[in-house]
């Protein structure tokens, strides 16, 4: 695993335009930020294949370990995933 304590040090937008985002292999994000609120349905890193949602607001960042963002339900919009 890893230190939360350690700074973000990369990001990437989560696209979700068309299909399912996995993050790389034994890469899960360190926190979400979420630009427009709604509902973000993520697969946790410690739940693989076990579907999570949550309603977010728009502009706030989660400490949450996302190995997958479901494009299914997923409302939320503008996510960057960050590492």
């Amino acid at each position: 695993m890893f230190d939360r304590q350690q700074s973000i040090t990369r990001a990437r937008a989560v696209d979700l335009s068309s299909t399912d985002d996995a993050m790389s292999a034994n890469s899960p994000t360190r926190a979400v930020f979420v630009g427009t609120g709604g509902v973000l349905n993520v697969e946790l890193s410690g739940a693989p294949g076990v579907a999570v949602s949550y309603t977010v607001a728009s502009g706030t960042r989660h400490s949450i370990s996302v190995s997958k963002f479901l494009k299914t339900s997923t409302t939320a919009a503008l996510i960057v995933a960050e590492f």
